[in-house]
């Protein structure tokens, strides 16, 4: 087996520089042997006047040292090409190659295939075709330059990443193989300038088989440039990929006919224009970065990673095309990876590349700030197309980018990271962290979201504080497909905010346009989101509002169900789930034969919806309200200003409301409970003292002081009326009605806890007040309880009862109703405990 030889001392080949080729003197003759002696493990490579031990070194596949002086100016550098560069012989393949710090070597031709190329000095590229082939190639604190933004590269630069394994390699740990890596220094990659990456169809719609087409301004790109069209439909896979055979302008000749028609011209509703042309993005450059030929049949290809190193790094790439990188299932390996870099990227950036048909993802940042991620096509990857992967990657641009076209990876990850960062659903771009520029991009095409702010682990608190800056976007054909391994909540959306916590209220998210998309706008779970200036067009559902205490506010938004021209038919506008609240302002509806607000549950809070000037463009729409919602009309827009509840649902209303009836004239009647004020809802959780962490939750019927008797909750068990059931189990309550409630129908358990767990109403203005809101519950207890205390607001379970947070027993019912936040009562005839309940814990012992 060849033994992997490693170089050298400076010293030794500073000298060797001086003596030049073939020359004479004592550094030039340097020993060998001296100098393994001096550096243990290492034999110094190809010396100046040391042929001999150079041809050894050669021959068994070893280390090879640059001698070149360390003058900036090309003129003064060695060149790659030229032996006396390397002490007579030009390095062969399988040679692990280092330019040491100090030294300057100018490429001027294509490298053999080497095992290794480390860079602790300079490697600038000559103004002529160049190719390196290697195992790995490492800046390791020092500068490879292939062109400049002051001085871009124009002719041809490949650079091939060889191998088979995923090992980390001698001298590169931490960095695996098939890599171009950065551990300090400088990388910089120029190509030739783009007047565009992508850009948009314009003037005229095209037909499946055109072999022209028009675009939005004139790119710059030549013929026999590969281009992507992205699709025109709400499935991703319905784009083409074309090659250029003339271009003159913006008029662009292909040498083959389309599969698909796409989108040229913008669609007009009312005075709006709703932006549809399809993006059309380039695929090639002049400067290439890959995976070998056996990339794609072994799912590893090569991978670049960025490191800081002690004093930071300075990694910019512009104009490069990287293609068959990235390995599949292995943590880290992304084509373009900024890796915990911290705030030691300096004047970094990743611009107008190329990231295609990889093996697994395409740009990452993680760990990293200051990055600018401007103007990159992002096309065909199994995973994430963009991602900003944990909580510190704060601080960076996402702007102008295309990315299109993502796929599960197969087989599914096993990596447990990987598998916990969703690539299972790809994503557009999936946002670990908010605190982050996003900005005029396009999310066109995905397997499952389009833009995805997600917080993974709840411990996390992901973007808690951590403001969404997210404007200008445009997010199209999110399929929200599930396919293979498919998990409990799956949630999609061409613009996804999934989080448990709460979200901050400088949050800016506005300007954007999402269509054919399975899900227009999903916010998700908790916290208020502010949602302004959008345009929603035939999704197949607009908004999907979903969250447990959740409020949208929507403003100045328009939603359409189907474009001018359109055959599409079946879009709805909203649905609700657990009960979230939304206000609509501003809002305009077009292109819907009925406007509805559907829905599937309401637990565990009662959904809620606030309406201000709405507006319609085209024939009015039947409006159809859900009896698993309340309504809030703050104008006539819809219908009499007023507060409405289903009459499906009369626990919904106090005994002051009336009936309306809001069918239009000629119609059916539809009526509806109206309130004259609005009705603010809570819902009562019920849960057995007895079970262990109080986590039996339970579900009976209740009796409200009215007479009414009801049960509105989820997850029932199979034995019927008051069983106990495994799911979530809440029931509305109204707290401004002047209502009392009892338990009916037992069987119960021996003690309770109890408390209201968040308002529903959007209109009633703050959440639910621990100390204020409040409602008289009767419990059923066999005996006089030993105990009942008011705890804390923990929403999992009640804190320990302790004699710091007991109630005191009341005398009698008069005592009880003077004193109700802080006594309960016990009536032995009806054996039931009188409490007041509110957003904090009651806890009756048994």
């Amino acid at each position: 087996m060849k033994q992997r030889l490693r170089a050298v001392l400076a010293v030794a080949l500073a000298a060797a520089a001086v003596a030049g080729c073939g020359g004479g003197g004592g550094a030039g003759t340097a020993d060998p042997a001296a100098a393994a002696a001096a550096a243990p493990g290492a034999v110094a490579g190809w010396l100046a006047n040391a042929a001999g031990a150079a041809g050894a070194a050669g021959a068994a596949g070893g280390a090879v040292a640059a001698g070149a002086a360390s003058a900036e100016a090309k003129a003064a550098a060695r060149r790659w090409s030229d032996p006396a560069t390397w002490g007579g012989t030009l390095p062969p393949a399988g040679a692990s190659v280092v330019i040491p710090a100090g030294q300057t070597v100018l490429l001027d031709t294509a490298t053999s295939a080497l095992a290794a190329l480390t860079v602790e000095g300079s490697l600038v590229a000559d103004d002529t075709d160049v190719a390196i082939t290697t195992g790995m190639l490492l800046v390791r604190g020092g500068r490879l330059t292939i062109g400049t933004a002051a001085r871009p590269f124009l002719r041809r630069a490949t650079l091939t990443l060889t191998g088979s394994g995923v090992a980390d390699l001698p001298g590169a740990a931490g960095f695996g193989a098939k890599v171009l890596g950065v551990m300090g220094g400088t990388l910089e990659l120029h190509g030739a300038p783009l007047v565009r990456s992508w850009t948009r169809l314009a003037d005229a719609d095209v037909a499946p088989g055109a072999r022209r087409i028009t675009l939005e301004a004139a790119p710059g790109w030549r013929p026999g440039d590969r281009i992507v069209i992205a699709s025109s439909s709400p499935e991703q896979d319905a784009y083409d990929l074309a090659e250029i055979a003339s271009i003159e302008g913006r008029v662009v000749e292909l040498r083959a006919p389309l599969r698909h028609a796409h989108f040229g011209v913008a669609r007009q509703v009312g005075n709006r224009t709703v932006d549809v042309r399809a993006e059309v993005g380039l695929l090639n450059r002049n400067i290439v970065v890959q995976g070998d030929a056996n990339s794609a049949a072994s799912q590893v290809g090569g991978h670049a990673m960025f490191m800081a190193g002690a004093s930071g790094a300075t990694v910019q790439v512009a104009g490069v095309e990287f293609t068959a990188m990235g390995q599949h299932d292995q943590l880290g390996r992304y084509p373009l990876h900024f890796h915990l870099m911290g705030g030691g990227c300096n004047q970094c950036y990743l611009k107008d590349n190329a990231v295609r048909d990889t093996m697994q993802r395409g740009i990452v940042v993680h760990g990293t700030s200051g990055v600018l991620v401007s103007g990159n096509v992002v096309f065909n990857t199994p995973g994430h197309n963009v991602v900003v992967e944990d909580v510190a990657a704060t601080g960076n641009r996402i702007e102008g980018n295309l990315a299109l076209v993502n796929r599960q990876p197969n087989p599914l990850h096993t990596q447990p990271a990987l598998v916990l960062q969703e690539d299972r659903m790809p994503s557009n771009y999936w946002f670990k962290a908010g605190a982050n520029v996003v900005t005029r991009n396009s999310a066109a095409g995905s397997f499952f979201n389009g833009f995805n702010y997600v917080e993974i682990d709840p411990s996390e608190s992901a973007v808690t504080g951590r403001p969404i800056d997210f404007t200008f976007n445009t997010a199209h054909a999110a399929m929200g497909r599930e396919g293979r391994g498919a998990g409990d909540f799956d949630i999609t959306g061409g613009l996804l905010i999934s989080t448990e916590a709460p979200r901050p209220t400088s949050d800016r998210i506005s300007d954007f346009l999402v269509y054919h998309n399975n899900v227009g706008i999903w916010p998700e779970e908790s916290g208020v989101f502010r949602i302004e200036r959008f345009i929603a067009a035939e999704n197949g559902l607009a908004i999907e509002n979903r969250g447990v205490g959740n409020r949208q506010h929507y403003k100045d938004g328009l939603i359409v169900g189907a474009l001018p021209g359109s055959s599409v038919t079946g879009a709805r506008a909203m649905h609700h789930q657990y009960g979230s609240d939304a206000v609509l302002e501003n809002i305009v509806f077009a292109g819907f034969g009925s406007v509805g607000f559907d829905g599937t549950d309401t637990g565990p809070t009662q959904a809620s919806f606030r309406l201000i000037n709405i507006g319609f463009i085209g024939p009015r729409p039947n409006w159809v309200m859900t009896d698993l919602a309340v309504y809030d009309l703050a104008d006539d827009s819809i219908a009499p200003r007023g507060f409405y509840a289903s009459l499906e649902a009369p626990w919904l209303a106090t005994p002051s409301c009336t009936r309306q009836d809001l069918g239009k004239p000629g119609q059916d009647a539809e009526l509806w409970w109206r309130c004259p004020a609005p009705v603010r809802y809570a819902e009562l959780e019920l849960r057995d003292t007895l079970a262990s962490t109080f986590s039996t939750k339970v579900n009976p019927f209740l009796r409200r002081s009215d007479g009414l008797r009801y049960r509105i909750a989820q997850g029932l068990g199979t034995a019927g009326a008051g069983s106990l059931g495994a799911g979530m189990h809440s029931t509305t309550v109204i707290y401004n009605g002047g209502l009392g409630y009892a338990i009916d129908a037992p069987p119960s358990p021996g003690g309770w806890a109890a408390r209201l767990s968040a308002t529903a109403v959007a209109s009633a203005g703050a959440d639910l007040d621990a100390d204020t809101a409040w409602v008289t519950v009767d419990l059923p207890a066999a005996v006089a309880p030993r105990g009942v205390h008011r705890t804390g607001l923990a929403f999992d379970q009640p804190d320990a009862p302790t004699a710091a947070n007991a109630l005191r027993a009341a005398a009698s019912l008069a005592d009880n109703q003077a004193n109700a936040r802080s006594t309960y009562f016990y009536d032995a005839g009806s054996r039931t405990v009188r409490v007041q309940v509110s957003a904090r814990w009651v806890v009756v012992l048994p």
